[in-house]
């Protein structure tokens, strides 16, 4: 029965035969399981289906409006600007977005309509002088005549006169040039310049021929109210139907990362689990048949063996994107008006809590690699090649100790992921972030408001949202810690350390990285004490940030604040920041594809200081550094890719200009490659290329849609209009899925319009009426190709003049983006070494203002942390793109600028967590009821340590500025040593790091703060050595003849 059951989907396809029936089902099975993996691949689940019927609906209505007599009476000609401007509203964006874009373009359309009219000033006071008084008065007159007679002069019958005409042209180039020019320097501002410059390349053709105010005003008057029309439309679409807020996507965003991070340590666990049980040294061996592992370990890629982690990094990296949509929509989302629960303040204590997530995830990442690194450096010191029994028995002992080590790891993380999942769930309930049902919320809400549990209904165990599960997780925190304590001393006891191995030397940890030679090599018993402690301090951070996340929502409970909805709204505080956040250039948000920019602190001791200029002194000086502003924005890179952008749309729209041209160019709708040039203008020339075939392919679709459309409903206009809602919607697929080529579907949707926009509009006015702007009417076969030839020649011209001049190339924005990451590293360790020297002074005293400076340093360095993980996923954009451009010479080492990409990744995620242990290693250390002389001792040791040396720092800005610049690295550049605390140990008890403090947990933080220096160390070394392999090095030795 159940393969009948089956077969009865399939026999619309044919009618086999009773016999037959099994083996159709089984022709037909693979069919569905490919159309199921297609429509997996496309991600079309129901809410992605809505926001497209949502973005395709302003732009259907704005066409079904023009049926209306009135509106038609309104509009005229340019009616099919409704719905033209209502598509590239991208109403379906969440709501602070779309009314900040929806601002924005408000403010772009009344300065367009404004710098309109004064152009069309300049152009008719250009025509009155260049004519004379009686030619003047002849205009006039037969102006005046036809319209008195209510004969309606078309285009053709106007004069034309060439200094209108230059004047309308030299306004044309300076406005597409500054719009363009701000659009390059301010990425967000990209939909309020593509409006700006619609606006003026249909208005300045216009105005260019129009002899008398009394024909440009109205013309501008009802081009300023298509535009304001088809905001309002996108505006009631997108606030009322389907509205869908920030704050929305954001605690579905947070949601999603929680259960992905979830994900990710079960993965780890399995993977540690599958080490266990495999043994990793015996596999290993076994894996290589020969030395051939004896290779430094940072160089060599991991095996595809047990050591395969594919798929740990396949979330991470889905983690990695996810933070940082994270960290572009909890801006918006604390800017939202709404009525809930959880305030802006809230929501960036929650973000402040995914932060710290992130950043032991990376340690958790790093788990396997350590792990790696152990195995390896015993294979290289033993060799494997056999030898006397002795020391086979020797290495048969040492590899039983690391898998000890291992089993160690694999019994203490599955109890860590538990304790972390019980508290996402913990968290999420109480949050309220994973929708759970009615009944359920007023379950929770009346538990904790009478403080009572449903332990027993879960056999005497409490669950996640109850109001004991606090307190039971807290004991399951400190019952895995003493777990661990447990297992580190069975540990010590198993491994039988000798009396030398028993006081760790951390200056020793990595010998063949270190400055000093003589160095003892640290034994590998002391090799896997480390390991250990590194990861039992990332147990500790880890369990600490989850811990802080449930008792922020078990406060929220209990105070009754998650009982009942509350009217929100932003602080004025908040309206500010979005004031200076809309003006400036240091945004987060990623709205074109390859944005890279410098750190900006609002403090100006931060900024970079002009080393040409000392500061103003005076109200002279002050203004003088005004216009020197203006005068550097000129010559900038970005006034550059306006003046391409001013020649690519003047390449096309002279023709308007001329007299023996311009009534083609108003005949044949030229205009609208002007304006596809506006919306096609790319900032790099590999996304440039890239955008031309997409863009093209996207607008050869847009037709073929077009004409089906028209066809399948035989060229109804009710059937026209109801079908383009579906058709639009499938361009609307590409805004949605794949922001970054959100052009490609802007594009798409502006050819369908502009087709079917034109034509409706033909009939509802009549060919004569049509006419009167001075374009032809063409049936929809004609009408089609020739707006896709049209687009096609403006996207063709923006290609040519963004790669011709030498605009920006994506492999030097890939180069400089690189610079810029490692500037950004810099002051990252800069403010995590001002961080601890704070807190050195913080330990004796809670004075105010190094508190106040304590919270200043936490926000720049989570400011530095966030635009880090911005940049990384603009470089991968550049990494992608290079690709795409034309190689002439040498090849491109991709792989070189990609390993370095990659350390600089590692190197963030060390520093973070680098910054993260000390943030604890300060709060353990502060921890009350701590007396004993050991401690003592820690808090003496920290005080001794040296805080001036910024040789790291120093290195990171070096190779920096090589990679922005592209010179030489100076001689001899090597990484700076790992800190030593021999010299600070001497001075107090050299027993302070006895294995018999192994207990306290500021032994795991110390001991995890010295391997990761030396990590960082080793990461610094390839970095060093794959940025001389690009710039090189001074050197001149090899000119000397010795």
């Amino acid at each position: 029965m159940g393969n009948d059951s089956e077969v009865s989907d399939l026999e619309f396809v044919s009618a086999p035969k009773p016999g037959e029936r099994k083996h159709t089902a089984t022709i037909m099975h693979p069919l569905k399981k490919k159309l199921s993996a297609l429509w997996a691949l496309l991600g079309l689940d129901l809410v992605t289906i809505l926001m497209m019927l949502k973005g395709a609906l302003p732009p259907t209505l704005g066409m079904a409006i023009y049926q209306a007599s009135s509106v038609a009476e309104t509009f005229q000609t340019v009616g099919y600007l409704v719905p033209i401007i209502a598509s590239l509203c991208l109403c379906m964006q969440p709501r602070a977005k779309f009314v900040e874009i929806m601002l924005l373009n408000a403010a772009s359309t009344a300065l367009a309509y404004a710098l309109s009219l004064l152009a069309a000033y300049c152009g008719l006071q250009a025509r009155w002088h260049s004519l004379s008084a009686a030619e003047n008065a002849e205009v006039n007159a037969e102006l005046a005549e036809a319209a008195s007679s209510g004969v309606i002069a078309t285009l053709k019958e106007l004069p034309y006169n060439s200094s209108a005409a230059v004047v309308c042209a030299i306004w044309l180039i300076f406005l597409v040039w500054l719009s363009t020019a701000i659009r390059a320097r301010r990425k967000h501002l990209f939909f309020p310049s593509v409006m700006f410059c619609i606006f003026i390349n249909i208005s300045m053709p216009y105005t260019s021929f129009l002899p008398s105010w009394g024909l440009i005003t109205p013309l501008l008057h009802r081009i300023t109210i298509a535009f304001l029309t088809g905001y309002s439309l996108a505006i009631l679409v997108g606030l009322l139907i389907i509205p869908v807020s920030c704050r929305l996507v954001a605690f579905k965003e947070i949601t999603g990362y929680l259960q992905l991070t979830r994900k990710v340590l079960k993965q780890q666990a399995a993977h540690i689990h599958k080490l266990k049980a495999l043994g990793a040294l015996d596999n290993q061996i076994s894996a290589s048949g020969s030395n051939s592992l004896l290779t430094t370990p940072s160089t060599e890629e991991p095996a595809r063996d047990i050591w395969s982690v594919g798929d740990i990094r396949e979330t991470l990296a889905q983690l990695g994107t996810l933070h940082s949509k994270i960290g572009e929509d909890i801006p918006y989302a604390q800017r939202e008006v709404a009525f809930g629960y959880l305030t802006a303040k809230d929501i960036e204590k929650i973000s402040e809590r995914i932060q710290e997530l992130s950043i032991v995830l990376t340690g958790v990442d790093n788990i396997g690699t350590m792990l790696r690194r152990m195995v390896r450096s015993e294979i290289q010191k033993s060799g494997f090649s056999g030898g006397s029994s002795g020391e086979k028995k020797a290495e048969d002992d040492e590899e039983k100790e690391i898998e000890d080590a291992i089993k160690i790891l694999d019994a203490t993380f599955l109890e860590f992921v538990n304790i972390i999942d019980g508290a996402i769930d913990h968290s999420l309930l109480l949050l309220e972030l994973n929708d759970p049902p009615r009944k359920k919320q007023l379950e929770l809400r009346k538990e904790f408001s009478a403080n009572i549990s449903n332990v027993e209904a879960y056999g005497g165990k409490a669950c996640p949202g109850d109001s004991k599960y606090l307190s039971a997780l807290e004991q399951q925190v400190a019952a895995f810690q003493k777990l661990r304590m447990t297992s580190l001393e069975s540990w010590k006891t198993t491994t039988a350390l000798e009396q030398a191995e028993m006081t760790f030397n951390f200056a020793t940890q990595f010998p063949e990285l270190h400055s000093v030679a003589d160095k003892t090599p640290p034994t590998r018993a002391q090799q896997e004490l480390l390991l250990l402690l590194w990861i039992e301090n990332l147990f500790n951070t880890g369990t600490t940030s989850m811990m802080k996340l449930a008792r922020f929502a078990e406060g929220k409970r209990r105070s009754g604040e998650m009982d009942k909805k509350s009217f929100i709204y932003p602080s004025l505080q908040i309206l500010k920041e979005w004031v200076f956040d809309v003006v400036s250039t240091d945004r987060n948000d990623q709205n074109v594809a390859g944005e890279t920019s410098t750190v900006r602190f609002e403090d100006s001791d931060f900024r970079r200081r002009d080393p040409e200029h000392l500061p103003p002194q005076n109200w002279y000086e002050k203004l003088g550094s005004v216009l020197r502003c203006v005068y550097y924005f000129v010559g900038s890179e970005d006034s550059s890719l306006g003046l391409w952008a001013a020649c690519a749309t003047m390449t096309i729209a002279i023709l308007a200009f001329l007299k023996n041209t311009h009534i083609f160019f108003i005949n044949q709708r030229v205009v609208w490659a002007s304006v596809s040039i506006a919306v096609s203008m790319s900032p790099t020339s590999g996304f440039s290329v890239f955008g031309l075939f997409g863009r093209i392919m996207g607008s050869v679709l847009a037709m073929a849609f077009t004409l089906i459309n028209y066809y399948i409903v035989d060229g109804h206009t009710g059937g026209i209009i109801a079908l383009s809602w579906l058709f639009m919607s499938l361009d609307t697929w590409i805004i949605i899925k794949v922001p970054r080529q959100a052009v490609i579907g802007v594009l798409g949707l502006v050819t369908h319009v502009i087709i079917l926009g034109y034509l409706t509009q033909y009939r509802k006015l009549g060919v004569a009426l049509a006419s009167v702007s001075g374009q032809e009417f063409y049936p929809v076969y004609i009408l089609g190709p020739q707006r896709l030839l049209c687009v096609t020649a403006g996207c063709c011209s923006a290609f040519f003049w963004t790669l011709f001049p030498g605009v920006a190339r994506d492999r030097s924005e890939l180069r400089k983006g690189l610079g810029t990451s490692l500037y950004i590293l810099a002051n990252y360790y800069s403010c995590i070494k001002a961080t601890f020297q704070l807190r050195i002074k913080n330990f004796e005293t809670e004075a105010q203002p190094l508190l106040k400076s304590n919270e200043r340093l936490t926000q720049i360095r989570r400011h530095l942390y966030i635009k880090q993980i911005t940049i990384a996923e603009q470089l991968k954009e550049h990494s992608s793109f290079q690709n795409w451009e034309p190689n002439l010479g040498g090849k491109f080492p991709s792989k070189t600028y990609n390993s370095i990409s990659v350390t600089i990744k590692k190197l963030s995620g060390h520093l973070a967590l680098l910054s993260l242990t000390v943030q604890n290693l300060r709060s353990s250390i502060d921890s009350p009821g701590e007396s004993s002389v050991w401690h003592d001792d820690i808090v003496s040791l920290c005080k001794m340590l040296d805080m001036t040396d910024y040789s790291f720092a120093n290195i990171l800005c070096i190779l920096s500025a090589a990679l922005d610049s592209g010179n030489s690295l100076p001689p001899n550049t090597t990484a700076p040593p790992s800190y030593e605390l021999d010299h600070a140990l001497t001075q107090l008890n050299d027993d302070i790091f006895n294995l018999k403090h192994i207990v306290n947990p500021e032994y795991c933080a110390f001991a995890a703060s010295q391997m990761l220096s030396a990590v960082i160390r080793e990461d610094l070394v390839k970095l060093v050595s794959d940025v001389r392999l690009i710039v090189g090095e001074i050197d001149f030795s090899a000119a000397v003849d010795f």
